[in-house]
């Protein structure tokens, strides 16, 4: 799980570039954790 979130942690790095809007940052730090939340429990159910 943990190794699963390291990937997870550098690829919100790399799509937060300078040039992506504040909005879209917002969006990204709502819906990412709810999405990690969601496989999680896909994972753990199997």
């Amino acid at each position: 799980m943990l190794f699963r979130n390291k990937c997870s942690f550098s690829l919100i790095k790399e799509f937060r570039k300078p040039q992506v809007n504040r909005f879209l940052l917002l969006v990204d730090s709502l819906i990412l954790p709810e999405a990690l939340f969601l496989v999680d429990n896909i994972f753990i159910s199997f």
